[in-house]
């Protein structure tokens, strides 16, 4: 059984913020609810991918994926804060969930990492959906350095 939960991320001490989606639902609540953290590490893992690549080759590979999604329409492509966010809907509902990837150094010298999280806009629950689309994207990523 999918936890209740609606708002999944790489990170949960500093999670991807929306600034660009914020500013254009400012009425909207943005805040990574701390209590999804537990649920989220009992039922997904999920963690930011680790590339030795520079920042720019990192954001050029994520555009180029992120701009594929065939049900997602990029809202912001910033290259200074190397940061996308996205309007994600669904096929059949048509129901529209908010995406924000970003690039950040790594841990290591050289090192980039790719963070995400995808929220729901409404509901309490995504069954698995946000999870689904950080994991997809992420092997679209990993497909594309091959």
């Amino acid at each position: 059984m999918k936890p209740i939960i609606n708002d999944i991320t790489t990170s949960f001490t500093d999670p991807p913020q929306f600034i660009a989606l914020k500013k254009l639902n400012p009425k909207k609540d943005y805040t990574y609810p701390a209590q999804f953290s537990e649920k989220q590490r009992l039922y997904y893992i999920m963690v930011p991918i680790k590339l030795n690549i520079t920042s720019d080759k990192a954001f050029e590979v994520v555009s180029k994926v992120a701009s594929r999604q065939a049900n997602w329409e990029i809202v912001e492509s910033n290259p200074v804060r190397r940061s996308i966010e996205a309007v994600a809907t669904s096929k059949f509902f048509k129901f529209k969930d908010d995406v924000v990837i970003e690039i950040r150094p790594g841990e290591k010298e050289q090192q980039i990492e790719i963070h995400m999280r995808s929220k729901s806009r409404i509901g309490r629950a995504d069954f698995g959906t946000n999870h689904l689309r950080i994991k997809k994207f992420f092997n679209e990523i990993y497909s594309s350095l091959d």
